[in-house]
Formats: structure tokens, sequence, C-alpha cells
């Protein structure tokens, strides 16, 4: 079931949508609508969508621009680091 986080992501500079996967796993989605990358966002998107359904013992992935399956790795909520993902998504 994909959320559309508008009351989130109005409070990051990127424009995204999220899904949950079995529970512990999140999986956002840039909708590239002109506003900053995901990636480039990082920080302030995770930091929302842990404010929002919290992120304590989930792993969050994204699809980038470029179609690829990246992590944000992050401690309780705090944006850490970027992880390479599984695969690149086929558009």
């Amino acid at each position: 079931m994909r959320h559309r986080v508008r009351d989130i992501s109005e409070r990051t500079r990127s424009d995204w949508t999220f899904e949950i996967i079995a529970g512990d796993v999140i999986h956002i989605i840039d909708l590239n609508l002109g506003q900053m990358s995901v990636t480039n966002d990082a920080e302030q998107v995770v930091a929302e969508l842990h404010k929002a359904i919290g992120l304590t013992n989930r792993r969050v992935q994204y699809v980038d621009s470029e179609g690829a399956v990246d992590q944000l790795v992050h401690n309780n909520g705090v944006f850490i680091d970027f992880a390479a993902g599984p695969a690149k998504v086929k558009t």
C-alpha cells in the first residue's frame, strides 16, 4: 500500500511517497517533481518519516532519480549514511 505523505513531505524539501513492506522495510519513491531529490534531502526525509511513523528497527530504502534502489542508513531516525541497495528498478 503506497502512502502519499503530503503532510510529511511538505516539511521536507523533496517530494516522495512511501510504502511499508513486510512491516520492517520502508520503501521511499522519489517523485522528481522539481524539488530537491530524496538523496540531497536525506537527513530531513529520515527525520520527518521517523516522527510520523517511527523507524526504530526498520530499514529505509528508496528509488533514486537514476532508478537505483539504495538505503538510507539511520540510527533511530537520525540519518547516518547511504548504502547500496539490491537492484535497479526498470523504468
